[in-house]
């Protein structure tokens, strides 16, 4: 890297700052806006997150924010707005089921159904 390429340590951050069009704080914006974590993953993780890639220029980064990720089950929030408007249950199947409940006793022994 002698070449007089930027990246050349020959050049120092004198010159190196004359070549780069951006200032020292957007430089410095740069590098602190850009934060990166270090993730570890096994082969074969590795192996689907380069098969996802749709070209040799997308990054990792792009490939996962690219991804659809499962959110899981519903939670009750969800479901009490869908119940939203309809009717209430009858009493007569509230009786039947307090009675269901109450008659769901422990097995005598937890080694015999």
């Amino acid at each position: 890297m002698a070449n007089g390429s930027p990246r050349s340590p020959a050049l120092g951050p004198k010159r190196m700052r004359r070549q780069c069009p951006l200032t020292a704080g957007e430089t410095a914006c740069i590098d602190l806006c850009m934060a990166t974590k270090t993730l570890s993953v096994d082969e074969g993780a590795y192996r689907i997150l380069a098969r996802a890639r749709k070209d040799a220029k997308e990054s990792f980064s792009q490939v996962i924010k690219r991804a659809s990720w499962d959110t899981g089950k519903p939670r009750c929030g969800g479901l009490l707005s869908r119940t939203r408007g309809l009717p209430f249950m009858p009493e007569a199947a509230l009786d039947t089921l307090d009675d269901a409940q109450r008659k769901d006793l422990p097995p005598e022994s937890k080694w015999t159904h």
